[in-house]
C-alpha cells in the first residue's frame, strides 16, 4: 500500500487516481469481511438448530407439571421458548425504536450545512481519548453524509454555492482518513 506521505509528491491527477485505487481496494476488503461475517453468522445458526435437535427427554413430557425439579422445569422452559415470544416482541421493539432515532439523526445532520458538518468531524479528531458508541455513531453519520456530498459534487448532481464549500469536501476526506488511522 502507498503511505500517504508518497502521494504528496505526485501530481494531483495521479494522487486521485491513487487514492481512488487505494477506495476501490479498501470497499473490497470490507465487502469480503461482510461476507465472512454474514458465513460466519450462518455457521452459528446451523450450530444454534444443531444444538436444538439434541434430544432431552424432558422435553417429551406433555405437561410441565410432571416435571420434578425446578432445574428441569427451567430446562423445559429453555427449550421450548416459553417465554419467547414477548422477548421477541421487546427485542423488536427496541429495534424499531433504534432504527427510527438513526433515520432522525441522519436526517439532522443531512440538513446541517457542509461547514458544521466538517467541524464536526474536524472537532472529533482533536478528541484524544476513546469515543463512546454514540460519538462513533455521530461521526459516521457525518462521515457518510460528507462522503455522499462529494460523490454527488463529483457526479455533478450537487453544486457547491462557493468555492469554500468544495474546498471543504475535499480536505474532509482527508480527516476521515486520519481518523482511522489511529
Amino acid at each position: 500500500m502507498t503511505n500517504l506521505d508518497e502521494l504528496k509528491n505526485l501530481s494531483p491527477e495521479e494522487k486521485i487516481r491513487k487514492l481512488k485505487e487505494i477506495e476501490e481496494k479498501d470497499k473490497k476488503e470490507i465487502e469480503t469481511a461482510q461476507k465472512l461475517i454474514k458465513e460466519s453468522e450462518s455457521q452459528i445458526e446451523e450450530e444454534k438448530r444443531m444444538k436444538e435437535q439434541i434430544p432431552i427427554p424432558q422435553l417429551k413430557a406433555v405437561d410441565i407439571s410432571s416435571l420434578f425439579t425446578p432445574a428441569e422445569k427451567q430446562m423445559y422452559a429453555t427449550k421450548r421458548y416459553v417465554r419467547g415470544e414477548e422477548q421477541l416482541e421487546e427485542t423488536v421493539q427496541q429495534e424499531q425504536k433504534r432504527i427510527e432515532e438513526m433515520n432522525e439523526k441522519e436526517q439532522f445532520f443531512h440538513e446541517l450545512p457542509t461547514e458544521d458538518l466538517y467541524n464536526i468531524q474536524k472537532d472529533y479528531e482533536q478528541v484524544e481519548t476513546d469515543l463512546t458508541q454514540e460519538q462513533q455513531d455521530n461521526l459516521y453519520t457525518v462521515q457518510q453524509e460528507l462522503y455522499e456530498r462529494r460523490q454527488a459534487m463529483e457526479n455533478g448532481t450537487y453544486k457547491p454555492t462557493n468555492e469554500v464549500v468544495r474546498d471543504i469536501l475535499s480536505l474532509s476526506e482527508g480527516v476521515h482518513r486520519r481518523l482511522y488511522r489511529r
